[in-house]
């Protein structure tokens, strides 16, 4: 008895009514403890009467003068008083409904507080935000059967199905329906979770995923879909009526054409040919919803008179209006039933297979359903499009019984001698032993080791390199740069090692720790290759005074080494270096054999000749060796001895597990475990009018997986200019190729069931392919119809558009396979292309990786203007480089034959140009060495520019053998690249914008000789010239300084090409200054050429008519045209050679593509078509020039005689 134990009559728990937050229970010690161990339930339960009103008016009181109102256990209603509860942890579940009666019941007769909501029958008041919230705050649900639409709450869902119900926001997609048709919950439940009615389980027969009106949504609406679908073939389910669904199954082993029937009396099968079965017509059918009763017979041919059966080998179908002699349901199509059987929701299986005279022969038929029950995706009829000449023959599974490996016996016991630590029996005595993790030291692992604990993910995204290695060196340093002895080293394989977490413990030098040494983390990257440094982090610890510190970090290796300069003094046997997350901070990188903060310390390196010496007892070790000083080489992956074949890289596993595990980087173009197999080859051809607007293909690569959801691969693949072939080498398995140009516009490429491997296949981007939207295809009522209604109807398009290859929607793509069957499997169409957060392409350039999953490669897809890797460069301003026009045509490692005709052509231009301008000038320059063509600043500006004519031609011509020798990778020494670079572009720059300002000098001069006339002092001119031609020089080099100043080599490396720019990059600023003195350098010479020809014609007819004023105006100008002809005309011709130079900038833009660059060419070198005319435009007009031009050349005749 409890009373032995108790003085008590009575005890109570707790002291206080807190129990579920309003009750406490009552025990009497009069109870025997066996009593108690059958039912814990108290004798009574007391509570505070006016925290919980509601329970009053069901129970009958008892007083325990212990101020509360409690009553008998017996007196609680039924669900509580009749249970037995035999430990505490059930009690919380048998009191819910009495906690819910406290909640929700009170004795309130008003609501002094008019933002309450009064429930009367409760007598309860709630908020007004709390009605029809799908949580019953009533007793009696006064709340949610409230019409919460009279609120005129704006934030209130509005059911579609019932106007007059508005739900609270918190109700929505809350997992419970609260509309009548359910709209507030299942559809976005069943787009977010794949585990919800998905389209394969689409009107299989099976009851899955949510329901409305208690009807599952997955089986409803089937009117139209197909009962023989890639989903219920050999699922072991009878979808269709005659089972056609599941003949001839590679799991069943009945012979070809036969159903298994099984028979509950003889426990076993028989096989029953299905041209034998027959099915009985009924005159008694009733269509009420219950399953039709059939009598499915075998016969043999014995009965002759079959016209009251059905024979299942000559009718595709089986339906109902065949089996009744009714009209109540006809098929949908009597034409396409014969193609099609649709699924019915009236379908029956048979309930007894006799034969036509009574013989019973067996209950049920019978289908293994095999690995095929329960696909997500199934590639069964998707056919092999385009065609393969040998269609590979899917094998069954074939199970393989594998040795069971000996298990040991380990006493659990034991373990706990060595607390976190590895127990054994060392020796002949067997004395006990403990093996310790870093994290524990002592003779049985005891005591905790102070270390840091440093949890490490490592990325690696590059758009060049695909078999990268590192070695990852990560030591614990204190601030005099001393390394602690215990240094963890790494091997990452970014394609093996993708999403790793590495746990590590570094310990400190010291036990205990030196507490007034502050510590850190060092972890420097060395590429395993080639043992070179490539990127080093720091990492603090925050809380030095503790004994264990955690570190997480997740860390990127950058693609390409960047070392900047920094001021710290390494000595000469060490370098400076950055921290790559901490910019501001600096180390010594250290030459073999020294050490230290400043590299000053040496010590004896004892690694090998091919190793790197970290410190005096730590070596980096080459790909092939292992060990401490690595002289042990490793067995899997040996030097000359690879076990990888096609030139893969053998990179053996880690040497702490195993010694013979390794694994392949197979080189482009092979692929498997030891690079065994070539990759499968996909050449896309292209339509020529998709090559003016595109740049890049997206190309998805669909694996599909028979009880998991399928794996994308996304691959951007650039189109070759002059080129309208893609090429991808594949290494992974795929099932559907899709290719896709720009706003969601796809097309199906290729189609197969199974997967070939080693495959070449060649392909055409038709506009056959193009996957329209459901919105092209359907009309926009049943468009908008939630997935799991319109997604019914999809069989339907594909049968009515026989031509239709594919078609999509929100969150679907769906193939028409063999059977024009709609397969559809889930894609997400709002993909976001920003690499994972490690965006590398600027200017708004969309980032992808390779996989979604694990991804190592990166490519970036330009906007329009831009190109580059990173699509950091640009064809936008008024001045377009030669690089941006024509460096993509220009093919690498090819010969000039080879090159693409926009190369040929301008090479051909740019010869005609330099004779043309070699000639000019030098005849040019020969006119105005005549004393008296220099009497005034006119002849002294025209010779200037044609010596400065002469140097551009030069300069240009240089310029393009030397962007067509270093594209054509014939020049490689980086100083004569940058020297060419700088030097070319800058002076080009420099000279044209002095030219043009030359000939608006031209143009005033002559202006100023025609407002003066006869008062117009040559010998001042002279003078003026020379000064301002000096000013013209150099304004134009100071505006022009920036260009040579910010001009750089830039390696434009992916893995198709690899190129190196001649790039200039500004800031915000000096962009906006550099485009203004662009701007001003070219329309300022152009606006003065034309207002002087302007105001030349104008004061000189002025003139004229003053002096001869009984002649008319036209006159005067026609007279005055003819006289200065010669001026008029220069200066015409730089205004009109000068003017598309602003045109075709001004009119494009940009360059969007540099496919088509000819438009670009020819307004490239218009601009420098003034500079070989000099001789045309301003000799050949004058008769004082052209008589001056002709004494020279008798001048030279006489010299040369």
């Amino acid at each position: 008895m409890l009373a032995s134990q108790c003085t008590s009559e009575w005890v109570a728990l707790p002291p206080q009514p807190i129990l579920f937050g309003f009750f406490q229970f009552i025990y009497l010690t009069n109870r025997s403890i066996d009593e108690f161990k059958r039912n814990i339930l108290p004798d009574f339960v007391c509570f505070d009467s006016e925290r919980c009103p509601g329970l009053l008016q069901f129970i009958v009181v008892s007083n325990f003068n212990n101020g509360l109102t409690c009553c008998h256990r017996d007196d609680l209603p039924d669900e509580i008083s009749n249970k037995e509860v035999t430990s505490f942890y059930q009690i919380e579940n048998v009191f819910q409904s009495l906690v819910q009666r406290c909640l929700t019941i009170g004795r309130e007769y008003s609501c002094s507080d008019s933002s309450l909501f009064y429930c009367s029958k409760s007598m309860k008041c709630i908020s007004y935000h709390r009605l029809v919230d799908g949580i019953q705050d009533c007793f009696f649900g006064e709340d949610e059967s409230y019409s919460a639409c009279s609120l005129n709450n704006s934030n209130r869902f509005i059911c579609a199905s019932d106007s007059a119900k508005c739900l609270s926001l918190v109700a929505v997609g809350n997992g419970i329906q609260d509309c009548p048709f359910g709209e507030d919950d299942p559809y976005i439940y069943m787009a977010a979770e794949y585990t919800q009615v998905t389209y394969s389980k689409f009107c299989d027969g099976s009851l899955y995923g949510p329901y409305i009106n208690n009807d599952y949504v997955d089986e409803m609406y089937c009117e139209y879909w197909p009962c023989n679908t890639p989903y219920t073939r050999c699922d072991g389910y009878w979808s269709c009526m005659n089972g056609i669904d599941e003949l001839n199954c590679p799991f069943n082993s009945c012979p070809l054409n036969h159903h298994a029937c099984h028979s509950y009396w003889l426990e076993n099968f028989i096989c029953l040919p299905f041209e034998h079965l027959y099915d009985e017509i009924s005159n008694n059918c009733s269509f009420d919803g219950t399953p039709l009763k059939r009598h499915v017979y075998f016969d043999n041919e014995t009965k002759t008179n079959k016209n009251d059966m059905l024979a299942w080998y000559s009718n595709t179908c089986i339906t109902l209006d065949k089996l009744c002699h009714s009209t109540f349901l006809q098929s949908n199509n009597s034409e396409e039933t014969l193609l099609t059987c649709y699924y019915s929701s009236y379908h029956s299986s048979p309930d007894e297979i006799t034969k036509y005279n009574g013989e019973y022969l067996c209950d049920q038929f019978w289908s293994n359903p095999g690995e095929y029950q329960g696909q997500v995706f199934s590639t069964s009829y998707l056919g092999f499009i385009p065609p393969t000449l040998t269609i590979p023959v899917i094998k069954p599974t074939v199970t393989i019984n594998l040795e069971v490996p000996k298990t040991y016996h380990i006493d659990i016991t034991l373990n706990q001698y060595c607390h976190r630590g590895i127990f054994l029996r060392f020796g002949s005595n067997e004395e006990k032993k403990c093996l310790c993790p870093p994290s524990s030291f002592g003779d049985r692992c005891q005591w905790q080791s102070q270390r840091v604990s440093l949890t490490l993910q490592l990325n690696f995204r590059s758009v060049t390199r695909k078999r990268a290695v590192f070695q990852v060196i990560v030591m614990l340093i204190d601030e005099d740069g001393h390394i602690a002895p215990n240094i963890e080293q790494l091997t990452f394989v970014p394609a093996r090692d993708c999403g790793m977490k590495y746990n590590l413990y570094l310990l400190y030098p010291d036990r205990p720790k030196d507490s007034s040494k502050n510590y850190s983390v060092h972890i420097d990257v060395f590429d395993r290759l080639t043992l070179n440094h490539h990127v080093s982090w720091h990492l603090s610890i925050p809380y030095s005074f503790l004994p264990v510190n955690r570190l997480v970090a997740r860390l990127t290796i950058p693609d390409q080494i960047q070392f900047e300069d920094c001021s710290l003094d390494c000595g000469s046997h060490g370098r400076c270096r950055r921290y790559d997350n901490k910019k501001m901070l600096f180390y010594c990188q250290c030459d073999s054999g020294y050490s230290g903060l400043n590299c000053n310390q040496s010590h004896q390196c004892s690694c090998t000749n091919d190793a790197r010496c970290l410190a005096s007892t730590h070596c980096l070790c080459p790909l092939h060796r292992f060990g401490r000083y690595c002289f042990l080489e490793h067995i899997a992956c040996q030097l000359n001895k690879s076990p990888c074949q096609n030139q893969g890289l053998c990179v053996p596993g880690d040497t702490r597990w195993t010694l013979k595990e390794f694994i392949c980087l197979c080189r482009d173009g092979y692929t498997g475990s030891t690079c065994e197999n070539i990759t499968n080859r996909i050449e896309i051809k292209l339509e020529h009018h998709l090559l003016e607007t595109i740049s890049s293909l997206a190309i998805h690569l669909i694996t599909m997986f028979t009880s998991k959801k399928h794996e994308r691969v996304t691959l951007f693949k650039k189109i070759p200019i002059n080129q309208d072939t893609i090429t991808v080498h594949i290494e992974n398995p795929f099932h559907i190729v899709l290719a896709e140009l720009f706003n969601h516009t796809y097309y199906r490429l290729i189609l197969r069931e199974v997967f070939i491997p080693s495959e070449s296949i060649h392909v055409s981007l038709k506009s056959n392919q193009r996957c329209p939207s459901i919105n092209e295809l359907g009309n926009e009522t049943w468009s908008k119809l939630p997935l799991w209604h319109r997604g019914k109807y999809y069989p339907l398009l594909c049968r009515q558009n026989s031509l239709l290859a594919c078609f999509y929607d929100d969150t679907l793509i769906c193939i028409c396979d063999s059977y024009r069957f709609a397969n559809c499997f889930e894609f997400n169409h709002s993909m976001i292309y920003n690499c994972q957060n490690s965006n590398i392409c600027e200017n708004n350039g969309q980032c992808h990786v390779n996989n979604e999953t694990c991804p190592t490669m990166l490519i970036c897809t330009c906007p329009a203007c831009f190109y580059g890797t990173k699509c950091q460069l640009s064809t936008r301003g008024f001045i377009l480089s030669l690089e941006s026009i024509l460096g993509y045509h220009i093919k690498p490692y090819v010969s000039f034959r080879q090159q693409s005709i926009s190369v040929k052509v301008t090479i051909a231009i740019n010869a005609v140009t330099f004779i043309i301008s070699i000639i000019s000038n030098l005849l040019s320059i020969m006119t105005f060495r005549m004393k008296e063509t220099r009497k005034v600043g006119c002849g002294l500006y025209i010779l200037t520019s044609s010596i400065i004519s002469l140097c551009i031609i030069l300069l240009l011509t240089i310029k393009i053998w030397y962007l067509l020798l270093s594209q054509m990778a014939f020049i490689h020494n980086r100083i004569l690249l940058k020297f060419f670079c700088v030097f070319t572009d800058g002076t080009l720059r420099i000279l044209s914008a002095s030219y043009d300002w030359l000939n608006a000098c031209v143009s005033i001069e002559r202006l100023l000789t025609v407002r003066k006339g006869a008062i117009f002092n040559k010998e001042k001119s002279r003078k003026i010239s020379k000064r301002v031609i000096f000013i013209i020089l150099l304004l134009t080099t100071l505006t022009h300084l920036h260009d040579p100043l910010h001009r750089r080599l830039t390696d434009d490396f992916d893995i198709d090409e690899k190129r190196t720019w001649c790039f200039v990059q500004y800031s915000s600023l000096l962009d906006q200054f550099n485009s203004a003195i662009v701007f001003l350098h070219i329309l300022m010479p152009l606006s003065i050429n034309m207002i002087a020809v302007i105001i030349m014609i104008v004061l000189i007819v002025h003139a004229r008519s003053n002096v001869q004023p009984h002649k008319s105006i036209y006159v005067h100008f026609r007279q005055q045209l003819n006289h200065h002809k010669n001026v008029l005309i220069t200066s015409s011709l730089l205004v009109l050679l000068s003017l598309p130079r602003l045109i075709i900038p001004f009119f494009t833009k940009c360059m969007k593509t540099p496919r088509s660059p000819f438009l670009f060419l020819i307004g490239y070198f218009i601009s420098y078509i003034p500079t070989m005319l000099t001789f045309l435009i301003f000799v050949l007009p004058s008769k004082t020039y052209i008589g001056s031009f002709r004494k020279a050349m008798n001048t030279t005749k006489c010299c040369r005689r």
